[in-house]
């Protein structure tokens, strides 16, 4: 292309930008000489009005001989008046940054249009905001962020929110309290948290993404439903009966219609399956019994071998682990917890009717009743 069709291409984009913007664009007198000799014509140099963050300013279009055949336009941030009101040098650079990208995806034809609609995009999507922030430090948006932030979830936002922080989001000390937050609520609190400060001073501070690491590695061990032998023994579990026979005993005769159910009160709080499937616990009934880990269940036995309970494994929505079988139910208890948590069973517990082709089989006298959680799930599994 020769100069005379860059210039041409030059008027012609610059008439398409005064029908497109007719009271954005300014145009430049340089039809005058300096000291250097003759200028360009005006058709090479226009400004384009804006404003970011309720301050106006301009940008300064300058088109080199060359342009739009084998150069870009050239950039800069103005301003009409003498206000007080200014962009930063990082905002203006930011904006001039902008525009040149665009220029440059579309060297070889006219730009300019599309470098001006990606500056206002830029500008509708808070870029001067993110820029400025960009004067802060990693270490201040590392602090800011830990005010800001206390789930992945917010971290998430703010990377996509303002792509400065993207560092920052991964710092260690911000993801040691996003971790203490998530994990106080979680079973195995004390335990995770200990050693994962093990880790970290092992580290030395060396990594600096050591803690997001710990956080990503307990947030895919959370999703894992098989439990080790290992780290079965050296768990505490907390031992109920779905029913009460004791309760159905001492109901008056003429009431004895209803199985209560024995969620609300524990057997015991010490159950430990130890190694070579020993049973240990305070009830020395319970500690008569054997275990097996078979797959995702696990097989009580009583010394003789007659009865056997199989407890199907669960891992619930805290990350602890509950062992679910025909006659008892078992949860396991935190080191820094005295007891397990069930409200999410003892709150929902229902009276269902039995239906009368149905026979009742855990209690010596028939009953009508039951007292149940009310999930599906649990009614359809546990007999009558």
């Amino acid at each position: 292309m020769s100069t005379e069709d860059c210039e041409r291409a030059q008027e012609d984009e610059l008439e398409a930008l005064l029908a497109i913007f007719p009271d954005d664009i300014v145009l430049r007198d340089e039809d005058d000489e300096d000291e250097s000799g003759p200028t360009r014509p005006a058709t090479a140099s226009y400004s384009v009005r804006l404003r970011g963050e309720g301050i106006p300013f301009v940008l300064n279009v300058r088109c080199p001989p060359t342009y739009p055949d084998l150069s870009t336009p050239d950039f800069e941030v103005g301003y009409d008046g003498d206000g007080p009101a200014r962009l930063h040098a990082v905002q203006e650079a930011a904006v001039v940054g902008v525009a040149s990208r665009a220029a440059r995806a579309g060297l070889g034809t006219p730009s300019v249009y599309s470098s001006v609609q990606s500056v206002r995009e830029f500008l509708a999507d808070h870029g001067l905001a993110q820029a400025a922030v960009s004067l802060l430090g990693d270490d201040c948006l590392a602090l800011v962020l830990r005010f800001a932030a206390s789930t992945r979830e917010d971290v998430d936002a703010v990377r996509r929110a303002l792509p400065v922080c993207r560092a920052a989001a991964r710092s260690n000390a911000l993801w040691e309290q996003i971790c203490r937050i998530r994990w106080q609520s979680k079973f195995g609190y004390g335990r995770r948290m200990r050693r994962a400060r093990r880790t970290s001073d092992e580290a030395g501070g060396s990594d600096e993404c050591l803690w997001m690491r710990l956080y990503e590695a307990e947030e895919r061990d959370a999703s894992r439903t098989r439990i080790r032998p290992r780290e079965l023994s050296h768990m505490r579990f907390d031992l109920r009966q779905w029913f009460s026979l004791r309760d159905f005993r001492s109901q008056p005769d003429n009431m004895r219609d209803l199985l209560p159910t024995g969620l609300r009160r524990s057997i015991s709080r010490d159950v430990v399956f130890a190694e070579g499937g020993e049973m240990r616990s305070s009830q020395g009934w319970a500690s008569t019994r054997r275990w097996t880990l078979r797959g995702n269940e696990i097989l009580w036995t009583a010394p003789s071998g007659s009865s056997v309970e199989c407890f199907r494994i669960n891992r619930l929505p805290d990350w602890a682990w509950e062992l679910s079988g025909n006659d008892f139910v078992m949860r396991s208890i935190s080191d820094d917890v005295v007891i397990a948590d069930w409200w999410d069973l003892t709150s929902t517990i229902v009276i269902e009717e039995r239906c009368a082709w149905v026979s009742p089989t855990r209690a010596p006298h028939d009953y009508n009743y039951r007292e149940i959680p009310d999930d599906e799930g649990i009614k359809a599994t546990l007999d009558w």
